[in-house]
């Protein structure tokens, strides 16, 4: 009996360790699942039923306790969402700073990369947003500012997002788009004029000769900045720069909408100045917006309208002229700008323009009386600059140890008096540079720069003109290309060109450096300038001049050609604006580009190259002038080949008859300043001259003589008048005497020659 309960308790315990565990309270609680409490295990993995009654009596049985247990374990859903919607409020409230308990110590190292002042953390998102702009975090201030704005914090105008405007227009690795998002919802933050009042609006000047004078300007950018600073009440302080630069280098459909929207936010910003009355409040806008159209008619329409003239735009530049709608007064420059470009303009007909015009200019209405400033007022003005005039003045004092002498000085005091009057001269100003730099002196002409730019776009125009036009005679192309950098928009040339060219330039350290001219201070101008046809040509000139030799010439005229080509295309893209500053597709292409191409390239070994070069001309739109022929019929002469001579000159001639000889001043007076007419030019003293000459330096004598015929049939010869000319006529007596005298050596030597002959 003892084995067979032994046997017994071995099955029992063997049993119980195979069973489940029991179901307490936790495992209740949790809804865990376990084998029934019944169930057994045999050894071979089988479950067995524990029926016998004496097994209940080694478990616990299930008490109040458990069943009560057993009542609340039912499955709660928890949503952590409802808690929050239920408990918490909709915006947090901002943290009191002065419990510092709950927060760990800032100054720890780990907040090193975090911290933003050193001397208080923000007690405010805004003061936070402010912190990161001015510590130039700006990438985590615009996330900062897009988390405020999503979440409906209104954020407070303030100068501080100026200085985040700035920062995204001097950023390079954001793409258009977003460098314009950026910039405009930061220009939107800042304060409007009026409750900015005394301060010197640094930030939106500097904002100003970035978007309109960098290097690199883009339309869109300058639209939207305009159309904002315009809503703001700053729109007399971008006008001067917006209108001529929008209207310039825009599609006029782009322009006149931009000018429309212009004039309507500066109006709304206007009209909410005023207070309204309960009554009559659409009288009192009208008569705002009258008398603040004649406020803006000279910062606007004036500057639009002159611009599109310039460009051909006449179309344009006659719907913005006033009417009895918009009843605004121009100036009589205006008018007469606009009449002169139209009588004088050979494509189409503008009768109908004309005649508006011309009706507008004598109505009182539409018509700005001049008033002429007094002696005084023009002599205030023009010693505004007294730095520079102070300067000058120890020059011209002969008693002062740095005087100039008494040619010079007289010749700076003439050119002193020109600019003042606005009234300079190109050749004068070159000569007084050439003399003013041989006598190793500098200081002048950096301060008559600065006097002529000061003074109006004309005289600083003219002289920017003449110092380039000095430094190309000179062969100092470098200083070409960097005072064209300096001043002026590149426009008409590419900007990857001219920025190569320099910096070649400065990396040779061949390049002989050591005249006067390359001490003289070239300083950038404040605001750039749109550059003319002859500042573009004088940059074409030196790039062409300058590159060493013949394959870097070829290659660069390929460049000008395509350049030209694709400015001259007129689609314009899906939004009509063209995003990025390209050259003005108005802007005319300077005929003497194509003559110093023509002077580099045209060679012995090439002449059916010359079909080329014009077929290049009629591609890109320029008319063929006689300095073209002139510069082909000397070539021909060089390689011999006179039968073409001749077929030119016969072409010239028979196209332009005359019936009796004129002055041959009148041709020379029209050589500069006049641009060329379509078809086939006239030819001129100098044709004659250099063809002349030509023929005289290869002994052409009997084609000498006939080209003297000709030019005698249509010109009266003036002596001293055209010195090159006369030297011509003197040559060919000479080259007459000279064959003459060979032709009497000759004659006797075949009579010596025959004589002999008969005595043999």
């Amino acid at each position: 009996m003892s084995i067979a309960l032994s046997h017994r308790w071995t099955i029992l315990s063997r049993a119980f360790s195979r069973t489940a565990p029991r179901q307490t309270a936790p495992t209740l609680a949790l809804h865990l699942t376990s084998r029934s409490t019944s169930e057994s295990v045999d050894f071979v993995g089988n479950t067995t039923q524990l029926n016998s009654p004496s097994d209940r009596l080694i478990f616990e049985s299930e008490s109040e306790d458990y069943a009560s247990v057993a009542r609340h374990s039912a499955p709660v859903t928890i949503s952590t969402m409802s808690r929050i919607e239920a408990e918490l409020p909709l915006r947090l409230p901002e943290p009191v700073v002065s419990d510092t308990a709950v927060f760990e110590d800032i100054s720890s190292e780990d907040y090193a990369s975090l911290r933003i002042s050193l001397r208080k953390p923000p007690s405010t998102t805004i003061q936070a947003l402010e912190g990161l702009i001015r510590a130039e975090r700006h990438r985590e201030a615009w996330a900062f500012c897009q988390e405020m704005l999503s979440s409906g914090i209104e954020i407070p105008r303030s100068n501080v997002y100026g200085i985040a405007a700035m920062a995204v227009l001097a950023s390079n690795d954001l793409p258009e788009k977003e460098q314009l998002s950026r910039f405009s919802l930061w220009l939107s933050l800042i304060p409007s004029a009026r409750e900015d009042q005394g301060h010197d609006h640094k930030n939106i000047v500097l904002m100003r000769r970035r978007i309109f004078h960098g290097l690199q300007p883009t339309i869109a950018l300058a639209i939207k900045f305009s159309l904002i600073m315009a809503s703001k009440g700053y729109a007399e302080l971008i006008c001067p720069e917006a209108m001529t630069f929008i209207t310039r280098f825009s599609l006029p459909s782009v322009s006149l909408r931009f000018i429309k929207d212009f004039l309507n936010y500066d109006l709304a910003y206007v009209i909410d100045l005023y207070p309204k009355p309960e009554e009559g409040l659409r009288e009192v806008d009208d008569e705002v917006r009258l008398r603040r159209l004649q406020e803006l008619a000279h910062l606007v329409q004036k500057p639009a309208i002159e611009t599109y003239t310039r460009s051909g735009e006449f179309a344009a530049a006659v719907s913005l002229l006033p009417n009895s709608k918009d009843p605004f007064r121009l100036s009589s420059r205006t008018y007469e700008l606009l009449l002169s470009r139209l009588h004088h303009t050979r494509v189409g007909s503008f009768s109908d323009y004309i005649d508006l015009v011309e009706k507008l200019r004598q109505d009182p209405t539409y018509y700005e009386i001049p008033r002429t400033p007094s002696y005084v007022e023009v002599d205030t003005n023009w010693h505004t600059k007294t730095s520079h005039l102070k300067a000058l003045e120890k020059e011209l004092d002969s008693q002062s140890p740095f005087y100039m002498g008494d040619s010079l000085s007289h010749q700076l005091r003439y050119i002193l008096d020109r600019i003042r009057l606005s009234e300079l001269s190109a050749p004068e100003l070159v000569i007084f540079f050439s003399d003013y730099l041989d006598s190793e002196r500098t200081t002048a002409i950096m301060r008559l720069r600065k006097l002529a730019l000061g003074r109006n776009w004309p005289t600083g125009s003219i002289f920017l003109y003449a110092e380039m036009s000095y430094y190309l005679n000179q062969a100092f192309y470098p200083l070409v290309l960097q005072t064209y950098m300096n001043h002026f928009y590149c426009s008409g040339v590419p900007e990857q060109e001219l920025a190569a060219a320099i910096h070649h330039f400065e990396a040779n350290e061949e390049v002989d450096r050591s005249h006067p001219a390359y001490s003289v201070k070239q300083s950038r101008s404040i605001r750039r300038w749109i550059p003319t046809e002859s500042h573009t040509d004088l940059v074409w000139h030196a790039l062409a001049r300058a590159a060493p030799a013949r394959r870097d010439v070829d290659n660069l005229y390929h460049r000008f050609i395509r350049y030209q080509l694709r400015i001259r295309e007129k689609n314009p893209p899906e939004d009509e604006t063209r995003s990025s500053f390209p050259p003005s597709i108005e802007h005319p292409i300077g005929t003497s580009v194509f003559t110093v191409f023509l002077s580099r390239l045209l060679r012995p070994d090439e002449p059916n190259r010359v079909s080329e070069f014009f077929h290049d001309m009629e591609k890109v739109g320029v008319n063929p002038t006689i300095h073209h022929f002139t510069l082909l019929v000397t070539f021909y002469v060089h390689i011999g080949d006179l039968k073409r001579v001749f077929s030119i000159v016969h072409i010239l001639e028979q196209a332009h008859p005359v019936e009796s000889p004129i002055p041959m001043q009148l041709s020379l007076e029209t050589v500069h300043g006049q641009r060329p007419e379509p078809g086939i030019p006239i030819p001129d003293v100098v044709f004659y001259t250099s063809l002349l000459g030509a023929l005289v330096e290869h002994k052409y004598l009997q084609e000498a003589q006939e080209i003297r015929r000709l030019f005698n049939h249509r010109f009266i010869h003036i002596k001293y008048l055209h010195r090159p000319l006369d030297i011509g006529f003197i040559r060919l007596k000479q080259l007459q005497h000279e064959v003459d005298q060979q032709r009497v050596r000759l004659t006797g030597f075949l009579r010596r020659t025959n004589c002999l002959f008969l005595l043999y």
